[in-house]
């Protein structure tokens, strides 16, 4: 697969701009197209709540959400005018998920900002965590604190063997090859014996061998810790540029259900990931 067309998350959010100059590296590095999706919220009561409201204030509230659009876009076209690069602005009213969802499957990858991790939520982690898992399409999630716009060179892979770790692995094909060292780890929940090469990442690391990565293949058994704890601290140990992961979870009627490794790296991540499902 190649990265030819880019969807990055505009919002108005002090993040969003070390998220762009990071999809801006990005779209640089593959000769890119890049485009920024702003969605700019619709604030409507239904009449069978029964609360009345005055008219004025959804009024200022909206005026308000519009200059907040107008600056992002103001920002946007600032950061990337001195950028020799094929760039697009979008904004949209309404829904979030929906919109993005409409949008980003007619790219190839989309970038998305980790949702501010000083929000004390435990079920949910903003649109972020729906998008992962309904998108359809590679998401590479930037943390809210911001990442080197920079190529990623030393990369973490996380492997398990499911279909969501497989199809990380190969959307994440054009980061792999470019890196000078990929090391894929697996997390077992017993010990295993690598004196009988009994390493469960050992197969994959041969298919990415035959594909050109430079991959090297990790066993390691959680004690006392959790698998998500593990992977981050692993790739700070590391010094990773990049961490993939397969996304665990479903979404349904606007209910969000991740799995338990999948929330913990959105909610605490230190690195960019790159996600599918």
């Amino acid at each position: 697969m190649s990265i030819k067309d880019i969807l990055v998350q505009a919002d108005c959010l002090d993040a969003f701009e070390s998220r762009l100059h990071y999809a801006i590296a990005l779209a640089k590095t593959n000769d890119a197209h890049l485009t920024a999706l702003y969605v700019a919220p619709r604030y409507n009561i239904p009449a069978y709540v029964g609360i009345s409201v005055d008219p004025g204030i959804i009024q200022a509230t909206d005026e308000l959400e519009w200059d907040q659009a107008r600056a992002a876009q103001r920002l946007f076209e600032k950061i990337t005018a001195t950028e020799q690069l094929s760039v697009e602005w979008r904004v949209e009213e309404g829904d979030s998920v929906g919109h993005f969802n409409t949008h980003g499957r007619y790219f190839d990858l989309v970038v998305l900002g980790q949702a501010d991790p000083a929000w004390d939520d435990d079920l949910f982690t903003g649109i972020t965590g729906e998008l992962v898992i309904s998108l359809g399409r590679p998401a590479l999630v930037v943390p809210y604190a911001g990442a080197p716009a920079k190529a990623a060179k030393r990369i973490l892979v996380a492997w398990d063997g499911s279909h969501s770790a497989a199809r990380a692995i190969n959307d994440a094909m054009p980061f792999l090859k470019s890196a000078d060292m990929v090391e894929v780890i697996s997390i077992t929940s017993a010990k295993i014996s690598l004196d009988e090469g009994d390493v469960p990442a050992a197969d994959i690391s041969l298919h990415l061998a035959r594909h050109g990565v430079n991959a090297i293949a990790q066993g390691f058994h959680a004690k006392d810790i959790s698998n998500g704890a593990l992977i981050l601290s692993h790739a700070s140990d590391l010094g990773a540029d990049l961490l993939v992961t397969g996304a665990y979870g479903h979404s349904r009627f606007r209910e969000l259900l991740l799995g338990g490794v999948t929330h913990h790296l959105l909610k605490h991540m230190t690195l960019p990931v790159l996600m599918s499902h």
